[in-house]
């Protein structure tokens, strides 16, 4: 689910997607689904992230913004289509392939 997470916010809000909206995405989209899946924290997420960054589907950067602090940057290295062909074989996540997310883009809000 964490990577149907990214590819749709790199989808619909055509951006890279920081941890901290990642979290709170995931965790909407538990919420949305059918399906029993708990809900996991932030230094499981960042495991997670970076599982995912070793076997190369995504790329993990950290940002840095001085007083406010540093965050991790995820981007997709595969195309979306991979991604809707290999989830839309299961009813529950494919549903959430069409989920459109709420992202608050931080390079606005901090300048």
């Amino acid at each position: 689910m964490i990577l149907i997470a990214i590819s749709n916010v790199q989808h619909y809000c055509k951006s890279n997607v920081n941890t901290g909206s990642l979290l709170k995405i995931y965790h909407n989209m538990i919420a949305v689904s059918d399906s029993y899946i708990s809900k996991i924290g932030d230094r499981r997420l960042l495991q997670i992230l970076k599982e995912l960054q070793g076997h190369g589907l995504i790329e993990l950067s950290v940002v840095s913004r001085g007083r406010y602090g540093r965050y991790s940057v995820a981007k997709l290295c595969i195309e979306r289509k991979t991604i809707e062909s290999i989830f839309s074989k299961d009813a529950n996540l494919k549903k959430m392939l069409n989920h459109v997310p709420r992202v608050r883009n931080l390079d606005s809000f901090l300048r």
